[in-house]
């Protein structure tokens, strides 16, 4: 993100951004081990099984999962939409820590900018998590984003 574009934090801010990200990624870490994961699917679906993110994909999940997601995809490499807001930018220190590499923009900010880096994402093999309805809903219904990244560079979507 170029320097003039980014979001100017206050002091507490800035402490929160370095104190709270390491220890939230240790917390999930040492949880996240604990956890047990099994694939119930629809018939015909292809699910993205742990550990297997086979070439670039877009895999989606809803927005109520994102926790359990993201513990499932931390070896993946994958790229995440994350919004432009302190909360945002938060969730993407901590989704760093994990490996993740990272789009900013949403579906009311910036989401044009980020379809391209999610676009470039791709193109360069890396696979693409979506949480499909976004943090405002409504609920279960996909918005568009992940079925244009989907038309734009070929590459199939897959759902957790």
């Amino acid at each position: 993100m170029p320097a003039e574009t980014q979001p100017r934090f206050t002091l507490l801010q800035r402490i929160v951004l370095a104190v709270v990200p390491p220890l939230v990624w240790a917390l999930l870490s040492l949880w996240g081990r604990t956890w047990r994961f099994e694939v119930i699917k629809e018939e015909g679906a292809t699910p993205v099984n742990y550990g297997e993110v086979p070439g670039p994909l877009v895999v989606c999940f809803w927005h109520q999962c994102i926790l359990p997601g993201d513990i499932y995809f931390r070896h993946s490499r994958g790229v995440l939409l994350i919004s432009q807001s302190f909360d945002g930018e938060l969730i993407a220190r901590i989704a760093q820590l994990f490996g993740y590499g990272m789009a900013r923009g949403s579906s009311s900010r910036g989401s044009r900018a980020a379809l391209m880096g999610l676009k470039q994402a791709v193109e360069t093999g890396r696979s693409v998590v979506f949480t499909a309805d976004g943090p405002r809903g409504p609920r279960f219904q996909s918005k568009m984003g992940p079925i244009k990244l989907a038309h734009m560079t070929g590459v199939p979507i897959r759902v957790f």
